[in-house]
């Protein structure tokens, strides 16, 4: 068996293709995201968004994705299960070439980026993922966006320190 390519789907542009889906909350400097009781840590975010890049230098993979991909991996998982188009982490690792030993949090990433688009893609999963976008509520640490209910990452927080100065304009 060949091994998949690579391709890996940011989140806020997956959203505008899938249109009306769903997000807000814990904003410590550790969490980059929770929901349901799982948390990712900003290092596993910046571990999964290294070696996405490292493989696919072009993909534009940000960490509000990889915090995204992560966070809501359990219900992508059991929604892709659910209407059979399920990535497996094994297939997700198998689709790093370069990156000879990926880290789980990349190929959580992957896996979840893997089974967004097909649920996306797929006429009877996609109403599912609007619906979990829909009613997930989850913490997106500022650092990475906002989430916001009903309608999922709104914005890539890019001054997300607060009360830092904004540059001078000349």
């Amino acid at each position: 068996m060949s091994r998949p390519a690579l391709r890996v789907t940011t989140v806020a542009a997956a959203l505008v293709a899938a249109t009306a889906l769903s997000g807000c909350g814990d904003t410590s400097g550790g969490t980059a995201a929770s929901y349901k009781g799982e948390k990712i840590s900003t290092e596993q975010v910046q571990d999964a968004v290294r070696d996405i890049t490292t493989e696919q230098p072009t993909s534009q993979f940000d960490p509000t994705s990889a915090a995204i991909f992560m966070v809501l991996g359990n219900d992508l998982e059991s929604l892709a299960k659910k209407h059979r188009v399920y990535t497996s982490a094994d297939v997700a690792r198998q689709a790093f070439k370069k990156v000879t030993n990926p880290t789980d949090a990349a190929v959580r990433s992957v896996q979840g980026s893997f089974n967004f688009t097909s649920l996306r893609d797929s006429a009877a999963g996609n109403p599912d993922l609007q619906k979990l976008f829909k009613d997930a509520d989850v913490i997106l640490n500022p650092r990475y966006g906002t989430w916001e209910k009903g309608k999922g990452p709104v914005d890539n927080a890019s001054n997300w320190i607060k009360g830092s100065a904004e540059p001078a304009l000349n």
